[in-house]
């Protein structure tokens, strides 16, 4: 298991800059930055982006050239809809692609978003509101604070090794009381990781304050490159005890008993056999846990929920919703 390059799939080789008269070895500096301005994954929908185009083309029968022209964008967002069946969220992520890929070609940005084409975008958003509406999609459900005391009592009864019960409930209690993002705490694949990004168990302390009069414990949560911060700039987050049958620092303390020598340059949640714990995996861990309690059809709970479990229970307390979005 090991760390990803970031940036090393980026699109931008020396071709991209091959009307620049600066010497070689700037050129490669400037393309290894300019790689490193996006994240892997992103890099990845930009390449698929780059694929679909030609796609289009074997599909359409017509070409698209670079810089495209208004007609190019129009014959690719009506093939993206229609052809491909993509929602209209996703098409406009592609058009963000395409601004991109004219950049790595060394070519000035045309137009891609005229009026014609935002009017036929919003158009087929009000088209995937209304087929969701009508297809009556599962919708996702917040954690409450009493499906959270049915997720423990239900892993209390699971045959698993104890050391893997307690891991998903400190990772439960994290999420709910922290309001994280599923992969701002637990690694997204198994076999690898990114340092960069991955919340590593290096990443959590459990501090000593003082409130009022009175010593409490903390954990000290470092979050990096947090969805909401854009330059990639690490924010600290604090989770407070609470001493009662949910409160996160004892469900983590109690866990790190049982866990086996931590490596501090790995990610944060491994199960007993060293391997990370994956959102999807969480997931399919909850399903079990709450599918006699909740009808999965009307709507589903995941690792994402506890955040807007958080949210949900802030609203109930009178919590004013810019309080609640200062909170996430």
């Amino acid at each position: 298991m090991g760390s990803t390059k970031y940036g090393s799939e980026g699109l931008y080789n020396l071709s991209s800059f091959e009307d620049s008269k600066l010497p070689l070895a700037l050129k490669e500096a400037l393309v290894d930055m300019a790689n490193h301005s996006l994240a892997r994954n992103t890099w990845s929908t930009y390449r698929t982006a780059y694929k679909h185009v030609e796609n289009c083309m074997v599909d359409t029968g017509k070409n698209i050239n670079f810089p495209m022209s208004t007609e190019d964008v129009l014959l690719f967002v009506s093939w993206l809809l229609t052809i491909r069946g993509v929602k209209a969220a996703t098409a406009e992520s592609y058009l963000s692609a395409l601004r991109q890929i004219h950049l790595t070609k060394g070519m000035i940005v045309p137009i891609l978003r005229p009026d014609i084409v935002k009017t036929i975008i919003m158009g087929a958003k009000h088209q995937d509101i209304i087929k969701e509406r009508l297809e009556n999609k599962p919708k996702r459900i917040p954690v409450t604070v009493d499906m959270l005391k049915m997720i423990k009592i239900e892993l209390g009864g699971m045959r698993i090794p104890q050391e893997r019960r307690r891991l998903i409930w400190a990772v439960c209690t994290l999420n709910f009381f922290g309001g994280f993002r599923v992969h701002e705490t637990l690694s997204k694949a198994e076999g690898y990781f990114d340092p960069a990004f991955t919340l590593l168990s290096r990443d959590i302390k459990i501090k000593q304050i003082i409130v009022g009069k009175t010593k409490e414990k903390i954990l000290e949560v470092k979050l990096k490159s947090p969805k909401e911060d854009k330059t990639g700039k690490t924010i600290i987050v604090d989770i407070y005890e609470s001493h009662g049958l949910l409160c996160p620092v004892k469900a983590f303390e109690k866990w790190k008993r049982t866990n086996p020598p931590e490596d501090r340059n790995k990610p944060a949640f491994r199960d007993e056999t060293g391997t990370p714990l994956t959102g999807r995996k969480l997931n399919g861990i909850l399903k079990m846990c709450l599918k006699k309690h909740i009808h999965y059809t009307g709507g589903s709970v995941s690792s994402h929920s506890f955040r807007s479990g958080i949210a949900s229970l802030m609203g109930t307390m009178g919590y004013s919703d810019s309080q609640i979005q200062a909170i996430g």
